[in-house]
């Protein structure tokens, strides 16, 4: 019954069930009262009795007593009888098991188990591992555009600069960022993969090269591109400063799956050993203000104004995290920086410091010796060159767009 309740479902049982005893027990036992006789018949058979004499003896006594004149006196008609003398005379009667006996029902029932396990086992589907970075599950797959159109740019737009809307090194490329719409106007690859990828240290606008960026082919750093695409309804609405200072995570996600449906990019992260700014906590330790979490997140360069004949700069720093700090710092930087101060809340403070002007280069109005010493005699922080374990994205395949 065990075996039945649990395995019911098994073509197996049901003919072991049906080729049996089982049925008969329950067709002309009845109850508990056939049960009683069965057992009674078995052990009266196990004695050593013959069948057929006892089977007539039963008889005999029927003959007597084949209908209870009684109306509460039990009697013996029915077909209960007759199937109990056939099942007498046909050996029928279940006998005591010996220990062989026992084995082979234990190997039977084991059998009844294991056998639809195995078959499941043999014709179930292969399982694949899978990689987060290449089949997402659906809970950490990443968002995309709703609609997105992808357009060679305009080839006669070649050479440096930059449109009011953003950065490239085409002439007239741009971005353009509404909410729930995303414009990039004769961008190039190289640019599309910065900015979906949030490279900060890379500058697009100044050159066509990045040490967070490996690989690719020549032309993705040349012809231009126009994508105009739909945001899905609950996209944030981000602005394009944020989009520019990589700052807007969703979007930068659906980015990365334009690039990776279109243009078929492949990448991965790759550690190399890079010149890098380490920040960290001077000796004196820091000499920062916990922010006031009322004041609104606000983390900026001022334009340099006049001090007592000198020019001077003004680092804001409100209701940010020193993460924050060395990410923005990243931007203007000509190589990483890595926060290594442990620092883990949010701080108000303010920098001034003086101009680097007489310096070459970009930035180097802010990014002078006057930002490393008010950092240090501010702040209590020290920011040195050194090299570090920096995550480069290498491109493995990436091809031309198809078209629309």
């Amino acid at each position: 019954m065990f075996v039945e309740t649990v395995f019911w479902f098994h073509p197996l049982v049901w003919w072991i069930w049906c080729g049996g005893s089982g049925v008969v027990d329950r067709e002309a036992d009845g109850g508990r009262a056939g049960k009683s006789m069965r057992a009674c018949d078995e052990e009266v058979l196990s004695l050593g009795i013959e069948a057929q004499a006892y089977a007539e003896g039963i008889l005999n006594v029927c003959k007597l007593y084949v209908e209870s004149p009684l109306a509460c006196a039990a009697g013996v008609t029915g077909s209960n009888l007759k199937k109990r003398i056939e099942t007498i005379l046909t050996s029928g009667i279940v006998v005591g098991m010996n220990f062989a006996k026992k084995a082979a029902l234990a190997v039977a029932a084991v059998a009844a188990f294991a056998a639809p396990v195995v078959v499941g086992m043999m014709n179930a589907p292969p399982i694949r591992a899978q990689s987060s970075s290449s089949v997402p599950s659906p809970a950490t797959a990443k968002p995309k555009f709703e609609v997105a159109s992808v357009k060679p740019g305009d080839r006669r737009a070649t050479g440096g600069g930059a449109s009011k809307s953003g950065e490239g090194n085409v002439r007239g490329a741009g971005f353009e960022v509404e909410p729930k719409r995303f414009v990039a106007t004769n961008v190039n690859l190289f640019t599309l993969i910065v900015k979906a990828y949030g490279l900060n240290t890379c500058r697009p606008m100044l050159r066509d090269t990045c040490i967070l960026l490996s690989g690719g082919p020549g032309w993705f750093r040349k012809d231009g591109f126009d994508i105009v695409a739909k945001m899905p309804g609950d996209t944030p609405d981000y602005t394009l400063m944020q989009f520019q200072n990589g700052q807007a995570p969703q979007l930068q996600l659906m980015l990365q799956a334009l690039l990776a449906d279109r243009f078929h990019l492949k990448a991965h992260g790759e550690k190399k050993q890079l010149p890098v700014f380490a920040l960290t906590v001077g000796n004196k330790g820091p000499k920062l203000k916990k922010a006031e979490e009322s004041e609104p997140p606000l983390l900026v360069f001022r334009p340099p104004a006049q001090s007592n004949g000198e020019e001077m700069v003004k680092l804001v720093v409100q209701n940010s995290s020193i993460q924050q700090l060395t990410d923005l710092l990243s931007i203007f930087m000509d190589r990483p920086v890595l926060n290594q101060t442990g620092l883990k809340d949010q701080y108000d403070f303010t920098l001034d410091y003086e101009t680097n002007a007489d310096a070459p280069g970009p930035f180097t109005a802010v990014t002078g010796p006057g930002l490393f010493r008010s950092l240090h005699e501010q702040a209590g922080l020290k920011l040195e060159a050194t090299k570090g374990s920096v995550e480069v994205l290498v491109i493995d395949h990436v091809e031309k767009p198809s078209e629309n």
